[in-house]
């Protein structure tokens, strides 16, 4: 086992870190990158989940994906993080997900799943913003 050096970590060497704990660290990451992009293959686009006109619900403007993300993390700032002021999902993540990565990976289509569209949605980007985000970052 390699000992990875400390000042290459930004971490004191008490931490027990090792490049066989990065390694699979990374791995788990991709895993769980993975595995969420697949639940969301499972659906077709469902564009109308997209749609801001598509959602009617008084005192929110937003599409039913936007509002999913939206509520979740409210509900998850006030429970986990009471201190979360307000929640701020980083716009390049947003917009790579939804406008690129999206489309390559599901089929076109609707099958009328769009609460479970959105969930899958939520998952996927919660994913990507916990893995790409750098810490402190927002």
């Amino acid at each position: 086992m390699v000992e990875a050096e400390p000042s290459n970590l930004g971490v004191g060497s008490s931490t027990g870190i090792t490049l066989d704990s990065v390694r699979d660290a990374l791995i788990r990451q991709e895993d769980t990158i993975i595995f969420s992009l697949i639940e969301r293959a499972k659906f077709p686009l469902n564009s109308p989940a997209y749609n801001q006109s598509s959602l009617s619900i008084p005192g929110f403007s937003g599409s039913l994906v936007q509002f999913f993300v939206k509520e979740t993390e409210n509900l998850q700032a006030k429970i986990l993080y009471p201190a979360a002021a307000s929640i701020n999902l980083n716009k390049a993540i947003w917009d790579m997900y939804f406008n690129q990565l999206l489309p390559l990976f599901v089929a076109p289509g609707d099958d009328g799943n769009y609460a479970s569209t959105a969930a899958s949605d939520l998952q996927c980007l919660q994913v990507f913003f916990y893995f790409m985000t750098p810490l402190g970052a927002e």
